[in-house]
């Protein structure tokens, strides 16, 4: 199905978006934020699956026939990944950095991405934490919004020493390979700044690290809304081996985001 898309809507979306992660910054100032650990040991909280309720009401709301790819349990079952993507799917995030929220830390995210045609056409990310929320359509840039009901077109900036970002805690328990490369990256361009997914897509595009590394743990909705931000602001989302993502998939492969094509071969030619 095609679903036409006009800005105000995306960006009453966006809102929406917004309003459902701040749930979770309510939630953060709990005593028990209720945390336990899933199946693969990874946390979930409280705050993801109220997140995540109100998430899939706003995206029902916005067309109830588009199938939901969660991270928690609320999604649509048995979804055809590569039909899926072809025909509408939203690939969903409740709470990107659940560690770190968790810990009391503003470094979360909540992320929404629809697909259609075989890859990402819009993505919203909220974090509550800093009062931020982008969105971005495919060949249309980026908005960030100002207040509740104003929007700006975003303008990549650069800091004057930006850093590198590596998926250092996920990464490290299941990857043999990751570490050497972590390495291998650390001693060319220096200590890294350590961020879970959505938040690194979002560094790189307010110029705050000029790559992102990941070794073979992301699922779906991880790198998901953050390529499309970082493709929109000129750089690149790809494989490490620079093969394009395999949106079709639901585990993906080590992946790179970095501010440009020449920043990429850099990296790829510091871990060989």
């Amino acid at each position: 199905m095609e679903v036409p898309v006009v800005r105000k809507e995306l960006l009453n979306l966006g809102q929406k978006v917004h309003e459902a992660s701040c749930r979770g910054q309510v939630l953060q100032c709990r005593s028990d934020i209720g945390i336990r650990r899933k199946v693969d040991h990874s946390p979930v909280t409280l705050a993801d699956t109220e997140i995540e309720a109100a998430l899939v009401d706003a995206l029902k709301g916005f067309d109830k026939r588009i199938p939901i790819l969660s991270e928690e349990e609320g999604g649509t079952p048995d979804i055809d990944l590569g039909s899926a993507i072809q025909t509408g799917l939203f690939s969903i995030d409740p709470l990107d950095g659940t560690t770190l929220f968790a810990a009391g830390l503003p470094d979360w995210s909540t992320s929404v991405c629809y697909f259609e045609g075989g890859g990402p056409r819009f993505a919203i990310v909220s974090q509550p934490g800093f009062g931020r929320c982008f969105v971005a359509e495919r060949g249309e840039g980026i908005m960030m919004q100002q207040r509740e009901t104003c929007w700006l077109s975003f303008q990549r900036t650069r800091s004057h020493a930006p850093m590198i970002g590596l998926d250092l805690p996920r990464s490290m328990a299941r990857s043999r390979r990751y570490w050497p490369m972590a390495r291998k990256l650390i001693i060319e361009f220096g200590y890294p700044r350590n961020e879970p997914s959505v938040f690194s897509g979002v560094e790189l595009m307010l110029g705050l690290t000029w790559m992102w590394f990941t070794a073979s743990i992301a699922k779906h909705w991880d790198p998901a809304a953050g390529s499309l931000f970082i493709e929109e602001c000129g750089g690149v989302a790809e494989c490490l081996n620079g093969s394009s993502i395999p949106w079709h998939k639901l585990e993906m492969p080590p992946l790179l985001f970095a501010e440009s094509a020449d920043a990429a071969a850099r990296v790829r030619a510091a871990i060989k």
